[in-house]
């Protein structure tokens, strides 16, 4: 092969190995962030699961507190 084609090979080898870099690296940190918004909602979900009697034994103290009889 002449030079020139040498370094047209080169140049698209490049080109397609930043192209290649860009996209895996975008694909781990979407699904790095998909990762810690289910990790976040499951923490929520699992406070809420734990405080819910607590909040229902709340509710009820306070519904006797402010009951017309």
């Amino acid at each position: 092969m002449s030079l020139d084609d040498r370094v047209r090979v080169i140049m698209m080898n490049l080109v397609s190995r930043v192209v290649g870099a860009t996209v895996r690296g975008g694909t781990i940190v979407v699904g790095l962030g998909a990762i810690f918004a289910t990790i976040v909602a499951t923490i929520l979900a699992l406070i809420g699961f734990i405080a819910l009697p607590a909040i229902a034994l709340y509710l009820i103290v306070i519904s006797m507190n402010y009951s017309s009889y």
